[in-house]
């Protein structure tokens, strides 16, 4: 991901139910691009939805919401 500004960044993992499952990733990031590495070692076979929200400064919150295979 990237942010334009430090902002606040959460990553978190459901499942098909909107359980939450993991939170990968609570904290202030600076400007720039990130990648995320997540281990799923944990969890069985299925589908997922990750869900990551940045707040920035102002207290403007974006998300975004995209659907995850993971296959063992």
């Amino acid at each position: 991901y990237q942010l334009p500004i430090s902002s606040n960044v959460t990553l978190k993992i459901y499942d098909l139910l909107g359980c939450e499952v993991k939170t990968v990733l609570h904290e202030v990031k600076e400007a720039g691009y990130y990648e995320v590495e997540f281990v799923a070692s944990e969890l069985p076979s299925g589908v997922y939805f990750y869900q990551i929200t940045v707040n920035d400064q102002a207290g403007r919150a974006t998300t975004a919401r995209k659907k995850m295979i993971v296959v063992k």
